[in-house]
């Protein structure tokens, strides 16, 4: 009696990572997120209530690879509209697919 009871749910993906990219700036505003989940295809469901306009991928272990952070960045360009004349700083860790030759080709156009 007086006790209160707190449901709970749990991913059906449980044990397998899930990461998620995304991008704030100092004023609050972001560019809608990319996850990339453990699978070999996307779902309807995993985008089900997601935020709108993000992107939704998969990979053999729910990493980053290379291909996706093209793709992500590609989405970043797409929402953030860098250019000559409004260049924008992007800032991100060293990781393998970041400092990639792919990458640094996209960024360089």
């Amino acid at each position: 009696k007086g006790q209160k009871q707190v449901g709970a749910i749990s991913s059906g993906e449980r044990g397998k990572n899930t990461t998620v990219c995304y991008c704030i700036n100092a004023l609050g505003a972001y560019v809608p997120p990319m996850f990339i989940f453990a699978r070999q295809r996307i779902t309807p469901q995993l985008s089900k209530n997601g935020p709108p306009k993000s992107l939704y991928e998969c990979s053999k272990n729910g990493w980053i690879t290379e291909k996706l952070f093209i793709v992500w960045l590609k989405h970043f360009c797409k929402f953030s509209n860098p250019s000559k004349e409004n260049p924008l700083l992007l800032i991100i860790d060293n990781h393998t697919t970041h400092v990639s030759l792919s990458a640094y080709n996209f960024c360089k156009l």
